[in-house]
C-alpha cells in the first residue's frame, strides 16, 4: 500500500518519518498498526526493494510533556528515526518472524505483523 493510505501518514510527526524513509529511496507499506488520537501510536513495515525491508514504531503525545520530540528541529527527530528503525533482508526478516512466534505470549498481540512478514518470505520458502 502506498504511504497515503495509511493512518501513519497522517498521525503527528509523520512528515518527519515520510522524509526519512524517502530519504532510502521508493517504498511500499506492507504492514501497519497505528493509532490515530490525540496521543497515538504508529508502526509500519515498508518495503524498498525485494530484498529491503525497514520495520519502525513511534509514539506521539500532545505536548511537550508527553512527547519527546515536541520542539525539536526536524533534522534532530529524523537522526532519533535513523538510529531506531530496524533494518531487515529477507533472510533476517524470516529470523525474526521465527522470533516473534516463539516469543508471543500476549493474547492482545496482534498477529496481522506475522501474517504479513510471511506473505514477504513466502517466494523464498
Amino acid at each position: 500500500m502506498k504511504w497515503e493510505d495509511t493512518v501513519a501518514s497522517s498521525v503527528r510527526w509523520a512528515s518527519e518519518v515520510k522524509a526519512f524513509l524517502n530519504s532510502l529511496g521508493s517504498f511500499d507499506v506492507v504492514w501497519e498498526d497505528s493509532v490515530k488520537d490525540y496521543t497515538g501510536k504508529a508502526e509500519v513495515l515498508v518495503k524498498f526493494s525485494k530484498d529491503k525491508y525497514i520495520h519502525y514504531k513511534w509514539t506521539y503525545g500532545s505536548c511537550a510533556g508527553c512527547d519527546n520530540w515536541d520542539g525539536m528541529e526536524s533534522e534532530k527527530v529524523r537522526a532519533d528515526i535513523a538510529r531506531a528503525v530496524a533494518t531487515y533482508n529477507l533472510e533476517s526478516l524470516a529470523t525474526w518472524l521465527t522470533m516473534l512466534e516463539k516469543t508471543r505470549k500476549d493474547p492482545d498481540w496482534d498477529d496481522s505483523i506475522m501474517a504479513a512478514i510471511r506473505k514477504e518470505i513466502a517466494p523464498t520458502l
